[in-house]
């Protein structure tokens, strides 16, 4: 939401509703955006499909960005009750460079979209 701090159930969370695709208008943002966010509602959908449309979301590179996948390890990380292993587990494409195992990998990807 651009107020300079990442959070699991601010940022992570319209992230994880936006790959949804089930959550339109003010939906995405409800009980999300913190107070002091710089960016409206209709600024973050179009931020967060920026990041869909770029594939930066596609945190683990397996050419495709969605909920159950990226979405998931993507609130894990930010939640950080999920140390390496649990990071992935059940969550990463069998497609990805990174599948079975190399957790760090994802971490470091999500790591890079924090600025």
């Amino acid at each position: 939401d651009g107020n300079g701090s990442v959070g699991a159930y601010s940022d992570g969370l319209m992230i994880v509703r936006k790959l949804m695709g089930v959550f339109p208008g003010e939906d995405l943002t409800n009980k999300a955006i913190s107070s002091d966010a710089t960016r409206n509602t209709n600024e973050i959908h179009q931020y967060i499909q920026s990041g869909i449309d770029s594939k930066a979301l596609d945190i683990d590179q397996s050419d495709s960005v969605n909920a159950y996948g990226d979405g998931i390890m993507i609130m894990r990380h930010l939640m950080g009750v999920f140390p390496e292993q649990a990071l992935i587990d059940k969550a990463i494409d069998s497609n990805s460079p990174y599948y079975p195992s190399n957790w760090n990998g994802v971490a470091t990807n999500i790591d890079s979209l924090i600025i």
